[in-house]
């Protein structure tokens, strides 16, 4: 059996179900479809509450407990020997499942990628959807070159045995690095991982101010992270902050930052995709953090 795990929260996720329904009645296999939703708001209760009645689904509800035990929650809870991870906010291809079940071997990590859209009109998305444009976007090619630095969570498939081996780490509770953390877990233990094509598109862009919050997020699971030196290193984000600190600089740059962040924000709230001035915004987020931390 597969189960397709999909964690949720705050996304009205029935026309997604409505199509992973459809594809496990079509399949040749078992299949079974299961939502977690971890403590979405109120607002979408009415949207979600009902898709149990699809077939093959099950949809539960926990409180907030955060991305990373949301999805350990759901390989414990899926009856699947094969689970396939995807995220609530995106969109599937027709024979999603189907390209999976293909490549179900034991100890064997499958990833599918990811696409986008054409640029959306709103600017308030452009920096987010540039950001999964260029930096999330990666051709078969390439991620076949870099297959472990190429992982992503939102789109993976993995047996139920392995998963409960490799488990997210609960620690990251907040928004990002945990897809990082696990690929680095599958090349420190060498689990095999393939790259194929079968992508699922991202549809649920943030603007960029919801954006801007869940990376002070992810800079905080980078400072969590940095405590572990061997773990801190993967990340080229640390790197670049280690070089600023082995150099004595790290005072000064948190001054520069401290006066020029305001006026960086106002940019990227205007419009502005520049991914050089974001790299720069997330440096100075991490230095200022990581200095109030110690």
């Amino acid at each position: 059996m597969i189960t397709v795990c999909v964690p949720v929260y705050n996304y009205h996720v029935t026309p997604l179900a409505m199509k992973l329904s459809k594809q496990a009645h079509l399949a040749d296999f078992p299949v079974e479809i299961l939502f977690l939703d971890d403590g979405s708001d109120q607002a979408y209760a009415p949207f979600n509450d009902s898709l149990s009645k699809l077939n093959h689904i099950r949809f539960i509800s926990q409180k907030n407990q955060g991305r990373s035990r949301t999805r350990n929650h759901l390989a414990e809870m899926a009856l699947g020997e094969y689970l396939i991870f995807m995220d609530c906010d995106c969109d599937v291809p027709d024979d999603f499942i189907a390209k999976y079940a293909a490549y179900c071997r034991p100890g064997q990590v499958v990833v599918g990628g990811l696409q986008y859209h054409e640029r959306p009109q709103d600017p308030s998305l452009w920096l987010r959807w540039k950001v999964g444009v260029k930096r999330e976007v990666r051709s078969l090619k390439r991620r076949q070159a870099e297959p472990y630095a190429s992982f992503l969570s939102s789109n993976f498939m993995v047996p139920k045995n392995l998963m409960s081996k490799l488990a997210f780490d609960e620690n990251m509770r907040g928004y990002g690095h945990e897809d990082t953390l696990f690929g680095l877990a599958l090349k420190r233990h060498k689990v095999p991982l393939v790259h194929i094509e079968n992508a699922v598109f991202h549809q649920g862009i943030d603007r960029a101010d919801a954006y801007l919050k869940k990376l002070e997020q992810s800079i905080d699971n980078l400072v969590l992270i940095g405590d572990q030196a061997e773990l801190a290193e993967g990340f080229k984000l640390f790197r670049y902050y280690l070089f600023i600190k082995k150099a004595g600089l790290t005072r000064l740059f948190n001054q520069l930052f401290n006066r020029v962040e305001p006026a960086m924000k106002k940019q990227f709230l205007q419009g502005s995709d520049s991914l050089l001035l974001l790299d720069l915004y997330k440096l100075g987020l991490l230095c200022q953090k990581s200095r109030h931390s110690r």
